[in-house]
């Protein structure tokens, strides 16, 4: 749907402003370094579609899966998923996560217009906890 969306754009520029304030008006992101800092790069090549974000919805990840030795590269490769649906990952606390207050600085530097700001963690027994400065 996004995609037929998407193509909607090309259209004219009018069009491409409306498709832009729907395709944006809500986004989310992962509460990673790398995440925030690929969108802090997004937003500063294309300054116009941060004032459409109003909904900024950031996620802390728990959980991240390790592979082994392949997870140390930047290969694509997938886990094996056997017969009965597991796979042979394990998976270990994140080491990348963001503090609140780089989470902060990220929308009142990239996100001017937000309205509304969900913070959320995923659900996982004993979860790391937020820290918030460095």
């Amino acid at each position: 749907r996004r995609r037929e969306l998407a193509d909607l754009a090309l259209v004219n520029q009018i069009w491409r402003v409306l498709v832009q304030q729907r395709l944006y008006r809500h986004v989310k992101l992962k509460a990673t370094i790398e995440s925030i800092k690929n969108a802090m790069m997004h937003l500063a090549d294309k300054p116009h579609l941060s004032c459409h974000i109003k909904h900024a919805e950031v996620w802390f990840p728990v959980f991240q899966p390790t592979f082994g030795p392949l997870a140390l590269s930047n290969t694509l490769v997938l886990p094996t998923v056997t017969s009965d649906g597991l796979t042979n990952a394990t998976y270990t606390l994140p080491a990348n996560n963001c503090t609140l207050d780089e989470v902060f600085r990220f929308v009142s530097l990239a996100l001017p217009c937000v309205q509304v700001l969900s913070l959320e963690g995923g659900e996982r027994r004993k979860a790391p906890k937020v820290v918030c400065f460095r």
